[in-house]
């Protein structure tokens, strides 16, 4: 078999061979030198390869290589074959690249980084050794065959987000995270001549994605032009603000959207028209939308246009983290916006307020599978909350168990003895030797409400009802210790029921009153994806910013400026992503 396809290697070889050989202008070289000189190329990948595998730092000309042990990988696989010049030639190849390179700040990420001065420069040599006929060195081209590949791989790391460590750059990023190799990605563009087809398509695909990118152009127009223009802290509270003021005022506005060229040539009073010109800029940035210039409002006002770049910088690298196929039906919630969407082909048909975890009780993001809801669920109060919280109210007053129907188990076992409280000297017992197990039986006192709704994840996170509605009017909801409270549970489990053994919204009303624990697997299990978002644009075409309530934006920014130049305002700096 390995006899037979020598012929054909020799002739795609041979054809390569053409391909340069018509395009010089003057001198040409035999078949024999051509194949010598690819034996050469190969000798020097294959002494690169050896001479760095397993090293720290890879360099070729002081250019570092910034997926290394995917590269090694690609070249062992081939044999330490030159990949970049056996199709459409490495000219053309380079130029494709080049011209993808230079695209990526649309993206937030820098040029600069995927080696565009080195491929720049081999491109400009190539066209200058096609006019004068001379045929290149073989080390030549094994080093920008080394420098191709490194790029491809990780423009496909950086557009696909699905081979960069996350828990390196945000610890609490486990959404989609699964690792893929770009080498059989590059391989399969080369025999195929899409190089640049292929990498654009690793790019998210998502509308959401194509809406955010193009208001991170809008607003570093913004800033190009001399940012959005301070409104004065005098205007606070102001019911009659004065002319100068409003002016300001109007121009800020117009120039974010938020209000209309037309209105801005009205009198400078702080009309109807204005006011809803701020409730607008209020919704848009997750604030009271009251139409009251308070501090919240003006601090938003005055963020830099710098600033707001950066936010969007940052969020679009967390939607390419997202951007693998999410399906045609799944829930969405973003934490920073305490929102839950339930998405059918890209549009939400239903939305609802959630609360989210306190700032010392993060809810993390991640993406599972909901399979089942449970009705008239108990709890299983965590360790930490029983020992922390529950038992000083307890020793203060053990009747605190009985009204909240709080049951004492020796163990979590199904088997696990219930202990009477009154048997418990509770003054001589500490946090730290607490070991009875909590579990709070169904009842309007259950902090869980009367559904819960099951994803089995490493977290024990989950979605449920619960007793305090009054929450859900507050501006900014994190309460939580983790989980996740869903405003309309009956809603949800409505539209996650449908069509399945009449459970219909009366049966679960029903079912509900009668204070029994009820398992029901969903007849079509759905995706949920928990995201944390600061920056996006909705389906309207509104920019939307959200406060960073976890700080999760200024910790990836400082990792990435640590570990990863791929944003534009970290563009002196270098990383390897390994």
């Amino acid at each position: 078999m390995k006899k037979q396809l020598i012929p054909i290697i020799v002739f795609h070889l041979f054809i390569v061979s053409l391909i340069w050989t018509q395009s010089l202008s003057s001198n040409t070289i035999t078949e024999k030198e051509f194949l010598s000189s690819r034996a050469k190329e190969k000798e020097y990948i294959k002494s690169f390869i050896y001479a760095t595998d397993g090293h720290p730092s890879y360099t070729i000309k002081g250019e570092k290589i910034n997926s290394p042990e995917m590269l090694v990988r690609f070249y062992r696989k081939r044999n330490f074959r030159p990949a970049w010049n056996w199709n459409k030639g490495l000219l053309a190849n380079s130029e494709d690249i080049l011209k993808l390179i230079k695209e990526v700040d649309e993206h937030g990420l820098i040029p600069e980084y995927y080696h565009l001065d080195a491929i720049k420069d081999a491109v400009a040599l190539l066209q200058d050794m096609q006019k004068t006929g001379v045929f290149p060195e073989p080390e030549v081209i094994a080093e920008l065959d080394l420098i191709l590949t490194d790029t491809f791989l990780t423009l496909g790391c950086h557009f696909s987000g699905r081979c960069a460590n996350h828990l390196t750059a945000e610890a609490e990023w486990y959404a989609n995270g699964n690792n893929m190799d770009v080498g059989p990605i590059l391989e399969n563009a080369l025999m195929k001549n899409t190089v640049l087809e292929t990498l654009r398509r690793l790019l998210p695909s998502q509308e959401s994605y194509a809406r955010l990118k193009k208001s991170l152009a809008f607003y570093r127009m913004i800033a190009t032009n001399g940012d959005l223009p301070k409104v004065p802290v005098s205007i606070l509270l102001k019911k009659n603000p004065d002319a100068d003021e409003i002016k300001r005022l109007k121009k800020r506005l117009v120039i974010s959207g938020d209000l209309t060229q037309d209105n801005k040539r009205d009198k400078a009073v702080f009309n109807k028209a204005l006011k809803q010109a701020v409730i607008r800029f209020q919704r848009r940035h997750g604030l009271n939308s009251d139409g009251v210039i308070g501090p919240l409002t003006l601090e938003a006002m005055n963020i830099p246009a710098e600033t707001r770049i950066r936010q969007i910088e940052l969020n679009l690298e967390r939607m390419r983290w997202t951007s693998g196929n999410l399906g045609s039906r799944y829930i969405m919630i973003n934490i920073a916006d305490y929102r839950l969407d339930i998405m059918e082909n890209d549009s939400s048909v239903m939305s609802m307020d959630v609360i989210v975890g306190r700032p010392y009780w993060n809810t993390p993001v991640m993406s599972e599978t909901m399979t089942h809801i449970i009705l008239n669920p108990s709890w299983k109060i965590p360790d930490s909350i029983a020992g922390e919280e529950l038992l000083p109210r307890i020793m203060e007053n053990p009747d605190i168990l009985t009204n909240k129907n709080i049951k004492i188990l020796s163990s979590w076992s199904n088997n696990a003895e219930e202990i009477d409280p009154k048997t418990i000297h509770w003054s001589d017992i500490t946090i730290d030797d607490f070991q009875y197990k909590l579990r709070q039986e169904p009842g309007n006192t259950n902090p869980l409400g009367n559904i819960k709704f099951m994803f089995p994840n490493n977290f024990n996170v989950y979605l449920h009802d619960t007793p305090g509605k009054n929450l859900f009017s507050k501006n900014t909801r994190s309460f939580s210790h983790g989980c996740i409270r869903v405003s309309r549970p009956f809603d949800l489990a409505e539209y996650l029921l449908q069509n399945h053994k009449g459970w219909t919204r009366k049966k679960l009303l029903d079912s509900v009153k009668t204070r029994k624990k009820q398992g029901i697997h969903l007849p079509k299990p759905i995706d949920i994806h928990i995201i944390y978002l600061t920056a996006w644009v909705d389906e309207k075409g509104n920019q939307q910013f959200r406060d960073d309530i976890y700080g999760r934006d200024e910790h990836l920014y400082s990792a990435l400026l640590n570990t990863a130049p791929r944003l534009t305002s970290a563009s002196n700096l270098t990383f390897t992503i390994y």
